[in-house]
């Protein structure tokens, strides 16, 4: 996202997807991940639409632009979060190149159990230790961690609308068998595009940049922090007990919404 502020006042705040800016030069640019809406201090009656010049007052004009490339990190049945901001991307980019860090959405994802929030990791062998890159990372099958995953996205999802009608497209890749964690991710990425109807090209980089060109999402989501967005509430099987729990696996949005998840996707934000 690319938004410029042309001064013709006095300073202002906005609260712009989550993040406070105190504009007060006569003119900021400003790079973010592409999806929200525009909150305005003291302003009101104004909405941003891709490729409008929106007047928020006499005294401003805000110009919003789409995104180009973004970075993104791997990530295991990603969230909701992770998504919407995909899907606004014209050009994705997934960072195969880094040092692998550890209690990532890389090799894990959060359901909506019984019982609340529940993980589900893939366990994982790093060939060359603590200095291994994120796409040599191996994945452990000396436990049956497969079948506790189907079975636990069963035991959570089996009363919600759509788990029968997806439920075979998501246990065929969990059965396949990857080598390579990046590989198992890809390929859920892959899916989750043809099941939703999206059209979007996967890139992988080819080496490591510590301030690449572009957006860099890599770290941005991360289940050790909540997001600072809102999301629209949608049915969740377990809310009566826990209310609703954002943010969860797109398995969350997939299962209980269908086909209307890549509307929810590009229309809650």
């Amino acid at each position: 996202m690319l938004l410029n502020a042309e001064k013709a006042g006095k300073g202002f705040s906005a609260f712009f997807f989550g993040f406070g800016f105190q504009i007060t030069d006569y003119r900021l640019q400003i790079a973010d991940f592409g999806f929200g809406v525009l909150k305005k201090h003291k302003f009101s009656n104004s909405t941003i639409e891709p490729n409008r010049y929106v007047i928020v007052s006499a005294e401003f004009l805000i110009l919003y632009k789409p995104l180009r490339m973004v970075l993104f990190s791997s990530a295991y049945f990603p969230p909701v979060s992770y998504m919407q901001a995909l899907v606004r991307a014209d050009e994705v980019m997934i960072e195969c190149q880094e040092t692998y860090p550890k209690q990532t959405y890389r090799n894990r994802c959060y359901i909506y159990s019984a019982n609340g929030k529940l993980p589900l990791i893939v366990p994982v062998i790093k060939p060359n230790g603590n200095q291994t890159k994120t796409k040599d990372i191996l994945i452990s099958y000396e436990e049956p961690w497969q079948k506790n995953h189907a079975r636990a996205l069963e035991s959570a999802y089996n009363a919600s609308p759509y788990f029968l009608y997806y439920r075979d497209d998501i246990e065929d890749i969990l059965f396949s068998h990857h080598e390579l964690l990046l590989d198992l991710n890809l390929d859920i990425l892959r899916k989750i595009f043809e099941l939703l109807g999206i059209e979007k090209k996967i890139n992988l980089n080819t080496r490591f940049e510590k301030k690449p060109e572009g957006i860099d999402l890599r770290n941005h989501f991360s289940p050790k922090k909540e997001e600072r967005i809102s999301f629209g509430e949608y049915f969740q099987v377990f809310s009566t007990k826990h209310g609703f729990i954002s943010n969860l696996s797109i398995l969350d949005l997939l299962f209980n919404l269908g086909p209307e998840s890549h509307n929810y996707l590009t229309t809650n934000y």
